[in-house]
């Protein structure tokens, strides 16, 4: 049976109704993160054909909708969150477990080489700004000219764009137009049929983020987000600088998307504003915020290499190729450190 064919196929599964919840877990490679840190597939290759029977979170969010996505309910499967809040807070999930960002295991051996990069990059910076969605507009023009003036002493500088706003030229000129390179980590979103296919850089997400994060000293960000977070680890400055473009887009997505309890925050700026107002300053500590962003991304409740390998894992009919693909990919980004 060609490639193709076993990717519909598992399509039929994934899409099903019991499986709907698993697809978290293909969003941004954490599956191959999680398999590749066991070490399952070292003694038989037959195991990167494995998918959690569980629901794996994908990003980091302030609010309550964590545990919705795309109107599927999550509460059905076991959960695996990042962090002991989530645990605690999503009371509605009583089998509702903090094992750490997938991020984490990725950079487990490496870190201490990534940070001395970082640290030898004070003349580059990285803009990551809040991203569009398809159901919202944004003024790009505006949001651009906010970034390129927190840029202008900086010798070189990128911009990591969400791949709604890569895939559209005009955003991509805009940016060229002031000088910034841009970048995206790759199309991590599963909406198509088939949402484990490696074609885009889906499995390798956070390995182009490796790559990139590397070259950077400092992060510039208009809102919170999961990569900001993964960049304060390798001790990049924090500049962040939210702007009424941001303010407005972030709060109109989120009274959509979200279902917001006691104990959670309407958005990113609200958590900055009730939580952490210190990232407010123009630019923090690198080691003050480091130790934050370990404390988000769950750093205490990380697992051993046995334990993840008890995961509740279930025999796919997931190609090989898709899994050793990224374990080529992480061999050589990271294996050479």
């Amino acid at each position: 049976m060609g490639l193709f064919n076993k990717l519909n196929n598992f399509s039929n599964v994934i899409f099903s109704k019991e499986y709907q919840i698993f697809e978290e877990q293909f969003m941004y490679g954490h599956r191959e993160v999680l398999l590749n840190y066991s070490e399952l597939t070292m003694n038989d290759r037959k195991f990167s054909s494995f998918m959690l029977e569980a629901g794996l979170q994908h990003g980091w969010v302030p609010d309550a909708g964590i545990w919705r996505v795309r109107g599927k309910d999550l509460r059905i499967k076991p959960r695996y969150v990042w962090n002991k809040r989530w645990e605690v807070k999503q009371n509605l999930m009583e089998n509702n477990y903090a094992i750490g960002a997938p991020w984490l295991y990725l950079i487990k051996d490496s870190i201490t080489y990534l940070q001395k990069s970082v640290i030898n990059s004070n003349d580059t910076v990285l803009v990551f700004p809040s991203h569009s969605v398809l159901s919202e507009s944004k003024n790009i023009k505006n949001q651009v000219k906010h970034f390129n003036d927190l840029t202008l002493n900086f010798k070189r500088k990128f911009v990591c764009l969400f791949w709604v706003d890569f895939v559209n030229p005009a955003i991509q000129l805009e940016f060229r137009k002031y000088g910034f390179e841009t970048f995206c980590a790759g199309f991590g979103n599963p909406r198509g049929e088939i949402p484990f296919t490696n074609d885009a850089g889906r499995s390798s997400y956070l390995l182009n983020l490796v790559r990139i994060f590397e070259k950077c000293g400092t992060i510039i960000t208009d809102e919170i987000q999961s990569g900001v977070f993964y960049a304060l680890t390798l001790g990049m400055k924090l500049i962040y600088s939210p702007d009424s473009i941001a303010n407005n887009h972030t709060v109109s997505v989120m009274s959509r998307a979200s279902n917001f309890r006691k104990g959670f925050h309407a958005s990113s700026q609200d958590w900055v504003n009730m939580i952490e107002p210190q990232i407010k300053e123009t630019i923090n500590s690198p080691k003050e915020f480091q130790d934050l962003a370990l404390e988000e991304l769950g750093l205490d409740s990380m697992l051993t290499k046995t334990e993840v390998k008890n995961l509740p894992w279930i025999k796919s009919t997931i190609p090989d190729e898709i899994f050793l693909s990224f374990q080529n990919e992480h061999s050589r980004v990271l294996g050479s450190i």
